[in-house]
């Protein structure tokens, strides 16, 4: 888990903790943060901690779409990181099963 979470990943964890999947693009229209690298950025750090909070599934690329974005959702760890640590009930956060 990253040493101190900034108040960007914070709001990333709880977008996600609410719309249970994200792409970068809809983190931005959601207001959390205003250009693509910021999010990046943020992801990469809480992708890459020892027990990470956010997985991701990437997909290939479509022939008629081009390159398909990245879908974000919170691991267990990052869920119950903020059941702990959020004023969040259990019911609030939304992680998928399997």
């Amino acid at each position: 888990m990253p040493e101190r979470l900034t108040p960007r990943e914070s709001a990333i964890l709880l977008a996600l903790a609410r719309y249970k999947y994200l792409t970068v693009s809809q983190i931005i229209t959601l207001g959390i943060a205003t250009h693509k690298p910021n999010v990046t950025r943020s992801m990469k750090r809480l992708l890459d901690a020892s027990r990470p909070l956010v997985e991701r599934n990437t997909f290939w690329f479509h022939p008629q779409k081009g390159r398909l974005e990245d879908i974000y959702f919170l691991t267990k760890q990052g869920a119950s990181m903020l059941l702990e640590y959020g004023d969040l009930e259990e019911n609030e956060v939304l992680v998928p099963k399997g």
